[in-house]
């Protein structure tokens, strides 16, 4: 049970992280103007 809670969070924290990477990808590259941004490849 405790291991199943744990996997379970550090899911999440996966997904989230993922989510703000591609959503500060996404506002860079708006920023910019749509025009290949350094930050927006990484």
């Amino acid at each position: 049970m405790v291991a199943s809670a744990t996997s379970t969070a550090s899911f999440g924290v996966v997904v989230w992280a993922l989510l703000l990477r591609s959503h500060l990808r996404y506002r860079v590259r708006l920023s910019s103007g749509g025009k290949s941004h350094p930050l927006g490849r990484m």
